[in-house]
């Protein structure tokens, strides 16, 4: 399910920097916070290292510039948090139908785990659906 589902996306990516929101579209779509090992650790500064992206966050607008705009803000202290700790924080976006977004969003939730996100839930189905007497 995972792969059909993901496969038709194309994404782009940006530094979360407020130079760059005229970059964004006013359009919706799901994104993702990633970062980058801190470059205060030595042994960081190197590759493989600098190569790294890590994603802290997943998320979905139906205005993915105003989103931006927000993040780059520090409307939400869990990404203000990666921003301080990693320092470079880029934004990866994906214009989709309104109509998609929750899905993939929960999906790419499912698959990665982003650690900054408030609610880090996976979906399930085992077995079948039975009665709770």
């Amino acid at each position: 399910r995972a792969a059909a589902e993901l496969a038709d996306l194309e994404y782009k990516g940006f530094r979360l920097e407020k130079s760059w929101r005229h970059h964004i579209p006013a359009a919706p779509g799901v994104y993702l916070m990633c970062v980058y090992p801190p470059d205060s650790i030595a042994p960081f500064r190197s590759r493989p290292w600098t190569d790294m992206l890590s994603v802290v966050y997943i998320g979905r607008s139906d205005n993915l510039r105003r989103r931006f705009a927000e993040h780059v803000n520090g409307e939400r202290p869990n990404v203000v948090i990666a921003k301080h700790v990693h320092g470079k924080v880029d934004f990866w976006f994906c214009e989709l139908p309104f109509h998609r977004t929750r899905a993939v969003e929960q999906l790419l939730l499912d698959i990665l785990g982003p650690t900054a996100n408030d609610i880090n839930s996976f979906t399930a189905n085992i077995g079948r659906q039975m009665p709770v007497n």
